[in-house]
């Protein structure tokens, strides 16, 4: 089925005044700058790591807003869900590492879903509207942010000051994809900046989708019932931020809302009960939906104390609601309901902080931090159905399990390069680094980096790395108090222990005049890996699942 989009000229404009420039003016171009894999500005060329860095003009080249097609053109990254339906789940994987071992951040602060499986973000909730740009650096990444740094660290950068004056831009598509469908996305982003460094800006995206269908109808029985609904997708992101920035300060703080709202099809599309399944009847359910809302609030300041010494603080906090409604649907031509409904209401909160400070030496860099993470979960479940032998009900809430983690951390890391013990050794640098982590509930784990790197050229560079990651399990994986219907065995497992990794990467990378490569070559080995498996018997055949109420 064709795809017909109608795209409106992008509409954009800046008040402040030209300023005449002297004939012999030189412009010059800023390189990229990279936060992210040092926590301090550099040309991430300068830098012996696989590093991307995309520009807002990249971002709005793509002319979509779907974050997870942005990545999944990038090298390493290979994202589930991404050019499929709106609305489905888009997970992330990088260099072949499971989807809760890449760290998402927004202007530094975590990005997560504490009440999920296990606790990786879905990129679906995540538009890339209202960003700067996107820092992406891979490899294990622990020892400067802690946990879920196995894959890599991605980190969304929102817009902040820009040319002195009013700035906006503004853009709108709208098409069809097949009969009565329809999609509509708005996009607003305003920002006014003063000469002082005082900025404020807004960003809006909304995008409405009518009409989708996922199922694939291979039904040839001429007297089988069919019903396939059209399901309809929601998606409003609201952002604000104000800050100041000049050469001393860089203060900031934003507050986004997310709220979506998606109909999904239902598992299997096929009709069956308790009692086994009816091979007449198929259907996809025309009331099953998802509800999702999230509140991001991040803030941040940094002081440049003296030419040398930088100290910095970053923090913020999220919460996350997501409902998730089954009700009944039409089973066949007379009518009948399956007469069902389910609810599950999860929400998950976590808050993070951090404290840096930088000193920049001759020929050596120094960064020490120290931070506070916190993280909890609740759920509530419902199930309602009618059987042979009358309704059955069943309910849980875990509130009262408070189920909650902290995790405190301290680190450092040097970065020094060979000419603080010879000139001839200038081309050669090391960063080293270790992180010491405290988890509430897993108790103490330690983090290390070793990044040697030596320019061949200018343009050319061979690296290496050496690291450990630490990724604590997910509050769901812990504790969740779901259980099998007759041996009573939960999925929640307390016994688990941290995911540990060590990686290997050597790299060589050259920067050109109109492009720059790059080749490495990299392992890593995770130790007690956890995998979540939806089986409560390994015996049991995958066809089967669903089929019977006892497996």
């Amino acid at each position: 089925m064709g795809l017909f989009i109608f795209q409106c000229a992008v509409i954009s404009c800046n008040t402040a005044k030209a300023q005449s420039q002297p004939a012999d003016t030189i412009r010059k171009e800023i390189p990229e700058v990279i936060i992210t894999a040092t926590r301090t500005p550099e040309n991430p060329d300068s830098l012996g790591r696989s590093i991307t860095v995309i520009t807002a003009d990249e971002i709005n080249q793509l002319q979509s807003n779907d974050l997870a097609q942005l990545l999944s053109l990038q090298q390493g990254i290979s994202i589930t869900g991404a050019g499929q339906n709106p609305g489905m789940t888009e997970t992330i994987f990088m260099r072949g590492t499971n989807s809760n071992h890449t760290l998402i951040m927004i202007d530094g602060v975590r990005m997560s879903d504490p009440s999920s499986v296990n606790g990786a973000p879905d990129l679906a909730e995540i538009p890339v509207s209202g960003f700067d740009r996107i820092e992406i650096v891979r490899g294990s990444h622990s020892t400067l942010y802690g946990s879920s740094c196995i894959g890599g660290v991605i980190n969304l950068i929102t817009a902040g000051r820009q040319s002195p004056g009013f700035n906006t831009n503004a853009s709108l598509r709208s098409g069809v994809f097949g009969a009565n469908t329809f999609l509509l996305e708005e996009n607003l982003h305003m920002n006014y900046s003063w000469k002082n460094g005082l900025y404020a800006g807004i960003d809006f995206f909304h995008n409405r989708v009518q009409g989708l269908d996922a199922t694939i109808d291979t039904i040839t029985n001429p007297d089988a019932f069919k019903s396939f609904d059209h399901d309809h997708l929601s998606l409003l992101k609201a952002s604000g931020k104000i800050g100041f920035e000049n050469s001393k300060w860089n203060l900031f703080a934003t507050y986004g809302i997310t709220d979506q709202k998606t109909d999904f099809d239902k598992a299997g599309w096929k009709y069956h009960n308790s009692f086994g399944a009816n091979p007449q009847a198929y259907y996809d359910g025309d009331s099953n939906k998802i509800f999702t809302r999230r509140n991001l609030v991040t803030y941040g300041a940094s002081r440049q104390v003296t030419p040398a010494i930088m100290l910095s603080f970053n923090g913020g906090f999220t919460s996350l609601s997501r409902e998730v409604i089954e009700d009944s649907s039409v089973i066949d031509n007379a009518g009948t309901s399956d007469q069902t409904y389910s609810y599950a209401g999860y929400s998950g909160k976590e808050m993070n902080h951090d404290l840096v400070m930088t000193a920049s030496l001759h020929n050596l860099k120094l960064i020490a931090g120290a931070g506070w993470s916190y993280e909890s979960m609740t759920d509530t479940l419902a199930f309602f159905t009618n059987t042979f032998y009358g309704p059955f009900i069943s309910a849980s809430n875990i509130d009262s399990l408070n189920l909650h983690a902290d995790l405190y951390h301290v680190y450092l890391q040097a970065e020094a390069n060979g000419g603080i013990l010879n000139r001839q050794l200038s081309a050669l640098n090391l960063i080293a680094g270790m992180r010491y982590n405290h988890h509430t509930l897993f108790g103490d784990e330690i983090s290390y980096e070793v990044n040697p790197f030596y320019h061949v050229t200018k343009e050319a560079m061979l690296y290496a790395s050496f690291s450990s990651g630490f990724n604590a399990p997910s509050l769901y994986q812990l504790y969740s108090p779901e259980s099998d219907y007759t041996s009573q065995i939960t999925r929640g497992n307390p016994d688990l222990k941290p995911e540990i990794s060590h990686s290997l990467e050597f790299g060589f990378k050259q920067q050109m005049k109109q492009f720059h490569w790059a080749v490495s070559v990299y392992s890593n080995i995770v130790k007690n890996e956890i995998e979540y498996v939806f089986l409560w018997d390994k015996d049991t055949p995958v066809d089967s699942i669903g089929n019977d109420f006892t497996l």
